[in-house]
């Protein structure tokens, strides 16, 4: 055979492997249904408008998985990456990866929609930064947190979801005194407080009133980390009328001075999303 037949059969058999490649490739592809839903959250269990959400969620859906993306409105940054067993209702079922600007912050496993085995949490920079245990979605086992630089920082022990013992460690080795992996911010005087500082405070416009217009709004705010409330704003589609909504941030922009919350034993800015209903009385 003369070295250009031999050329023509390999460029053949090349062009029909190619052929085939993409016939199966095309196959793969034909199976797998990838659909757009939106939501308010990346925990929420139902789908929204998308007026009214905050993420939208890629859903891909084949014979073998369902797997489903959540991604921020504002920027398409990822969020969040999850497997389920069904998407109607949701119930997560698999791995499990939580992202901060499109960068892992956390990863684990769901079984019939509760966490289960080790859940392994990163620092911002992606270092290491603690370890949990899970059984049926109940904290049991070992709690171990590391330094950016490996060292054990802290070793906790919990059984049945309640710590009996804790332990916080310098990075050579030494007993310290403990502080918490987290802690929310506090309002002065917890929960019952706050609310009773909206009944005190919040005023119903008149003229809201006069149209008989009433219904929950949905706040977001910051508390920075000496405790000042800031960056007050509306949910987006959680509001009601300009009216109750600015009266709304008025009071929360007035709201004292909290206790931070701590990361680590490092104060830190929280976002807190809190409902303030305006319901008129006949």
């Amino acid at each position: 055979m003369k070295t250009n037949d031999i050329i023509k059969v390999k460029m053949i058999h090349f062009y029909m492997i190619t052929l085939l490649m993409l016939c199966i490739h095309t196959i793969g592809f034909s199976q797998t249904k990838i659909d757009t839903v939106y939501v308010k959250s990346i925990y929420s269990t139902s789908n929204t408008t998308k007026d009214s959400a905050s993420y939208f969620r890629v859903r891909s859906t084949s014979d073998t998985l369902l797997m489903a993306e959540d991604f921020n409105l504002k920027d398409s940054s990822k969020e969040c990456t999850a497997f389920y067993k069904s998407f109607d209702p949701y119930v997560k079922n698999g791995n499990y990866l939580r992202y901060v600007k499109s960068i892992k912050s956390s990863e684990g496993y769901y079984l019939d929609d509760k966490m289960s085995g080790f859940w392994r949490y990163y620092y911002p920079s992606g270092e290491l930064w603690y370890i949990e245990t899970y059984i049926d979605g109940i904290k049991n086992g070992i709690v171990e947190g590391y330094f950016k630089t490996g060292e054990t920082k802290r070793i906790e022990k919990y059984k049945d979801g309640k710590r009996t013992s804790a332990n916080c460690f310098t990075k050579l080795g030494k007993d310290t005194t403990y502080y918490e992996i987290r802690s929310m911010a506090l309002f002065p005087g917890g929960e019952k407080a706050m609310m009773e500082y909206f009944q005190k405070n919040l005023k119903y416009p008149y003229q809201a009133k006069r149209l008989n217009i009433q219904g929950i709004v949905y706040v977001s705010f910051v508390v920075n980390q000496d405790g000042h409330v800031d960056h007050v704003e509306i949910v987006k589609g959680r509001g009601v009328h300009p009216l109750l909504d600015n009266e709304a941030i008025r009071c929360t922009e007035n709201m004292p001075v909290w206790t931070p919350g701590y990361s680590d034993g490092e104060a830190k800015e929280v976002r807190i999303i809190q409902r303030i209903k305006f319901i008129l009385n006949n």
